[in-house]
């Protein structure tokens, strides 16, 4: 089978666009002052443009490939992402799965893409930056709270969703990894996290690199491939995290 998807070319757009958004950010940036929620002001939105292409040649497949298409999202009100298409190729919007889908069939080429704006509000920027930053170089992780307001509620609708079973060579493998490496680097027991310092640990911990190295792919690996091999891309490493 000879499938080529050339996922770098839409990885490397997306990347220098919001490389763009980002450093353009005091630009576009949208204040609405006045709301709050949980006594913490709701005061921006940042607007970045999404976009998702893919080109095959020569496929045996006969089947409907899904694209990785960003959601509309709101945690318990706190944070809220929308997301509005402005241009679509080749490509159908399944209303069940909430994604872009193509059809693709053996010895065929394709070429497909979407662009779509993503909203996202939430707290300002920079408090969220300036906890984590506060996290990841502190030397003590235990009782770390925003901006004096403890963090240790997770919403139920974050954790009826979001909050599964982990995986059993997560538990079993994983687990005392990241264990015995925060240990090392942080003299602290993941028992004495707060649950927000957990959290930033962990994505820290995978996306950083110090477990699993980056290896892209055009096609999803079983989590059980990621961690006993300890290769993965951006994809894998989110499903590992969650």
């Amino acid at each position: 089978m000879t499938v080529n998807i050339h996922r770098g070319i839409s990885i490397a757009l997306m990347i220098t666009l919001i490389t763009l958004q980002l450093s353009m950010a005091e630009m576009i940036v949208v204040h609405s002052y006045g709301e709050t929620h949980s006594g913490i002001a709701y005061t921006v939105c940042d607007t970045l443009y999404f976009l998702n292409a893919i080109y095959i040649e020569n496929s045996t497949l006969n089947t409907t490939l899904y694209m990785e298409t960003p959601q509309n999202l709101s945690f318990n009100s706190f944070i809220n992402q929308t997301v509005t298409t402005l241009y679509v190729k080749n490509l159908v919007f399944l209303n069940r799965s909430k994604h872009y889908a193509f059809q693709i069939k053996p010895n065929s080429t394709f070429y497909g893409f979407f662009l779509a704006k993503v909203v996202v509000c939430g707290p300002h920027r920079a408090m969220l930056l300036r906890t984590i930053k506060r996290i990841i170089h502190s030397k003590d992780y235990r009782d770390l709270i925003i901006e004096g307001k403890a963090n240790e509620t997770i919403p139920s609708e974050i954790k009826s969703k979001y909050i599964l079973k982990p995986h059993r060579v997560v538990v079993e493998v994983l687990k005392p990894e990241f264990e015995k490496w925060v240990k090392y680097m942080f003299n602290v027991s993941v028992t004495n996290l707060s649950k927000f310092s957990l959290a930033v640990i962990a994505a820290y911990y995978i996306y950083g690199q110090f477990y699993i190295t980056y290896t892209p792919s055009p096609f999803p690996r079983p989590i059980d491939y990621v961690i006993q091999k300890r290769q993965g891309d951006c994809d894998d490493m989110s499903r590992v995290l969650v």
